[in-house]
């Protein structure tokens, strides 16, 4: 039987195990933070992909449509109340969604992750276009798609009546 160390040895190897949990409890915590960190980065590209097709999908619905009402004509005549109904360019003046509808949830985000923010211009564009320099014959749209991580995406175009 071997003699048992003496107390003051047991103290000692009690409180290098003790530093020792301490120092690998240290330096997990901290490679758990640099990984959250790596991982958060890495997704950012993709996030802001996802923000530059919510808005390029936006703003060629909006260009689908026409510059004028097609009921009654008028540039920029009150949008109806509900998105769907937008028939023309103008509907979409002031539109402001906290998500981007359909296009996130398929994006594999979730509802809210987005924010979509429309604007609707059509004086003083003759700089842009040159037939623009007719009033009410052009309208400048910008798209902009704010992701969680709050750097917008910004779009933006001239839209132009042809029949005018």
């Amino acid at each position: 039987m071997s003699p048992r160390p003496p107390r003051r040895q047991q103290g000692q190897a009690l409180a290098g195990a003790v530093l020792a949990l301490a120092v690998t409890a240290t330096l997990l915590g901290l490679l758990g933070l640099l990984v959250e960190a790596s991982v958060r980065r890495s997704a950012e590209p993709e996030i802001a992909r996802q923000a530059l097709a919510i808005a390029e999908a936006t703003l060629e619905e909006i260009l689908a449509r026409p510059l004028r009402d097609p009921l009654s004509g008028a540039l920029c005549a009150p949008p109806p109340p509900l998105r769907e109904d937008f028939d023309d360019v103008c509907d979409y003046d002031g539109l402001n969604e906290p998500a981007a509808r359909g296009l996130a949830a398929s994006l594999g985000t979730g509802p809210g992750a987005f924010a979509l923010a429309v604007a609707v211009e059509s004086g003083g564009l003759d700089a842009f276009h040159p037939d623009c320099g007719t009033p009410g014959r052009c309208a400048r749209i910008r798209v902009e798609v704010t992701p969680p991580s709050g750097r917008p995406v910004a779009l933006a175009a001239i839209a132009v009546d042809a029949d005018a």
